[in-house]
C-alpha cells in the first residue's frame, strides 16, 4: 500500500480531502509535519473536515465543524442589516438565515413579521416630506406674491393678492389630492 497525507490549512485547520502521495528519497518518505498521515472524515455536505490536533500541534484525528461560508444572514434586532458568513462553525444566535420581506419586518418567534405601524409611519413621513417640499416650490411663492401685492393697499394689487391665493389654494389641494395620506392601520 502506498504512503499517502493530508494537507493542513495553517490558518484555518481544514484539511485537503485529496491525498498526496509523498516523495521516497533516501529511505524516507517526506511528509510535511503538519500533514494528517491517517484517512480523514469523509466530505459531508454543510460541514468541513479540521485536523484535530494535540498539544504540539500536530494532526491526530479529524472533526466536522459546521461550514455557513458564503451564506448570508439576516440581524434578528434590525432586518436591514445583513452580514455574509466568512468563518467556520455555527450561526451566532442573534442573526438569522431566514429572509426578511421587507424593511419594516421584526425577527418574532423564529419569524420575520411585518411591523405594519413602523410601514405606515414611514409612508406618512415620506407623503409629509413629499407635500412640504412642493407646498415650498409652488405653492410658497403665490402666497410671497399675495403677501407683497397685500402690502401695496390698492384695490387692484388687493384684488390681485385675493385671486393669487385663490390660485396657491388651489395648488395646494391639488398636491394634496395628488399625494394622498396612507390607509391607517387598523
Amino acid at each position: 500500500m502506498k504512503k499517502m497525507y493530508w494537507a493542513v490549512n495553517k490558518e484555518t485547520k481544514e484539511i485537503n480531502l485529496e491525498p498526496i502521495f509523498p516523495e521516497f528519497r533516501g529511505g524516507v518518505y517526506h511528509i510535511p509535519r503538519d500533514a494528517l498521515i491517517i484517512k480523514p472524515l469523509e466530505e459531508k455536505k454543510g460541514f468541513a473536515v479540521l485536523a484535530k490536533l494535540d498539544l504540539n500541534e500536530i494532526a491526530i484525528g479529524s472533526e466536522y465543524i459546521e461550514d455557513n461560508r458564503g451564506k448570508t444572514i439576516y440581524l434578528k434586532s434590525n432586518c436591514n442589516k445583513k452580514s455574509t458568513v466568512r468563518e467556520l462553525g455555527l450561526i451566532q444566535d442573534k442573526w438569522t438565515e431566514q429572509i426578511p420581506t421587507s424593511q419594516f419586518d421584526e425577527f418574532i418567534n423564529d419569524k420575520w413579521i411585518k411591523n405594519k405601524r413602523a410601514e405606515y409611519i414611514s409612508k406618512f413621513n415620506e407623503i409629509d416630506n413629499k407635500r412640504r417640499d412642493l407646498y415650498s416650490e409652488i405653492v410658497d411663492p403665490f402666497l410671497q406674491e399675495a403677501q407683497i401685492k397685500r402690502i401695496i393697499k390698492t384695490k387692484s394689487s388687493l384684488e390681485e393678492a385675493l385671486n393669487i391665493e385663490r390660485q396657491a389654494i388651489f395648488l395646494r389641494k391639488k398636491i394634496q389630492d395628488e399625494n394622498p395620506w396612507p390607509d391607517p392601520v387598523l
